[in-house]
């Protein structure tokens, strides 16, 4: 069935010698993920979906797939719906919310977050940060998801999304040539909301929000160096 298929894809996807494969199957794995990402089937609750992200999520820790896939603007554009993103219009595609009658919504969590962890591996590399940020959907996928009302309280995939969100914008605080004495300023800069959203997580308690206060205090770090 459909659903054992791409939880098959998915452990395959997982596997370092398989990823440069899958990823250049444009016209047959690609098509697939691509239709699974877009359909929520309401008798396995949104697995498809979730699936897709997660496969996407693996295939991103490839080093020379991050580039191409960024590139991929149909891939992408699947990544920012699933991640709760918006168009190029501006209009909202918040894949949690909508369809939360449709898919569970601990499941639409964890499509949220493992399509966040896709494009966080993409925006790992240098040569991807300053697309990745220009897209009005990636952006609004990465604020929304760095701002949460209480992220004091976040746990599971919530959390999970909102690391990955933090951790982007931590990414985009470094580009261009890092070996410079004076770095260039994060692209950023001119969003409040992303240095709001930096404040609020580098100031979080607790053992399980160490990774988002790590990853916050030095993104700021790298802008008060820039400035």
């Amino acid at each position: 069935t459909r659903p054992h298929a791409l939880r098959a894809l998915q452990v395959l996807s997982a596997e370092a010698t398989n990823k440069a494969a899958m990823w250049s199957d444009a016209d047959g794995l690609r098509c697939v993920l691509l239709e699974a990402a877009s359909t929520v089937d309401g008798g396995h609750g949104g697995e498809a979906q979730l699936c897709a992200a997660r496969i996407w999520k693996n295939l991103a820790t490839e080093p020379d797939i991050r580039e191409p896939m960024c590139a991929d603007l149909e891939v992408r554009a699947a990544l920012v719906s699933l991640a709760g993103g918006a168009h190029a219009d501006g209009n909202v595609e918040s894949v949690p919310e909508p369809q939360a009658h449709e898919v569970d919504r601990h499941i639409a969590a964890k499509i949220r977050a493992a399509a966040l962890g896709a494009l966080m591996n993409l925006c790992c590399v240098a040569a991807n940060k300053e697309a990745m940020w220009s897209d009005v959907g990636v952006r609004s996928a990465i604020l929304d998801a760095a701002t949460l009302p209480d992220a004091q309280s976040a746990t599971g995939a919530v959390l999970e999304a909102y690391v990955h969100a933090v951790a982007m914008l931590r990414h985009l605080a470094r580009h261009g040539n890092e070996q410079d004495e004076r770095p260039e300023p994060p692209l950023w800069k001119d969003c409040e909301a992303a240095r709001n959203a930096l404040t609020v997580a580098s100031e979080l308690e607790g053992a399980e929000h160490q990774r988002a206060r790590q990853l916050a205090v030095a993104a700021l770090g790298f802008a008060a160096a820039a400035a």
